[in-house]
């Protein structure tokens, strides 16, 4: 339906406002997204139903980084007795979420921006993997048989109506704020969408054509996702009430302060 339906009957117009941002753009968005979330999804509901707790993490952050982080701590919370891989688990989602970005703006077209953040994501996705590994290394003699619950199907229409509704309105938000404040005004938009769903944000940004450089933009997109990370660190330790999810938070902090860094540089 969103590919064979919708995507045909869209104009090939700009929205009033927003040049650059096309409808038939905002649809493209959300048909990749929907496409990694559903494979995602797929291979946890049908192929590996009875992930354990660090492919939950892996296949998680596919669709979700931050809910795969809400997942793993509230089953931690629940069965604190199983907290052998639960952060090794978190920081995975994490390194998907480098991943799953730096896909979606190459499969989109934007490849400057993928060049740009292929060494600070790549370098945090290879550091992620690392960390987690070792944690999960410690953990092997845990006895960790949870298996979290799959997420809701992320493919349903109210989901999609959703993004494209976000992607429209960031949109709109960064316009006005590179208009009036230029590139500092877009830093501090992007760390507080940070704190919600960043993937519309960026996808509506790269699409635009907006009143500051592409590194501006580059770093708006490492901001962003650094506030991310801080939330999914207050996820970590707030939801699962363990301090066996301490090094899963202190490694998004970590994360997040080396990218404001290169943000900021």
């Amino acid at each position: 339906m969103l590919a064979g339906l919708i995507y045909p009957l869209l104009p090939a117009t700009d929205l009033p406002y927003l040049p650059g941002i096309g409808w038939t753009k905002i649809w493209m968005a959300v048909l990749v997204i929907s496409g990694i979330s559903y494979l995602g999804y797929l291979a946890h509901r049908y192929l590996v139903p009875r992930a354990g707790t660090l492919l939950t993490g892996l296949l998680g952050g596919l669709y979700s980084s931050t809910a795969a982080t809400l997942v793993l701590a509230r089953g931690l919370r629940a069965t604190p007795e199983d907290a052998g891989f639960a952060p090794a688990a978190v920081i995975l989602a994490t390194a998907m979420m480098y991943a799953r970005l730096l896909a979606l703006i190459a499969l989109l077209g934007h490849v400057q921006a993928a060049l740009a953040l292929a060494l600070p994501f790549g370098g945090l996705f290879a550091a992620s993997l690392a960390l987690a590994g070792v944690l999960a290394w410690r953990a092997r003699g845990a006895s960790t048989q949870a298996h979290p619950a799959v997420s809701a199907n992320p493919l349903d229409l109210p989901v999609a109506f959703l993004f494209a509704g976000l992607f429209v309105l960031f949109a709109f938000i960064t316009q006005l704020v590179t208009t009036r404040f230029g590139a500092s005004g877009l830093h501090v938009l992007s760390f507080a969408v940070g704190f919600s769903d960043i993937d519309p944000f960026i996808l509506s940004l790269l699409d635009g054509k907006f009143a500051v450089s592409p590194q501006a933009v580059t770093a708006a997109i490492l901001i962003a996702s650094a506030s991310n990370n801080l939330l999914k660190a207050a996820y970590a330790l707030g939801f699962s009430r363990n301090r066996a999810m301490l090094p899963a938070a202190l490694w998004l902090c970590a994360a997040a302060a080396i990218s404001f860094g290169l943000a900021l540089s």
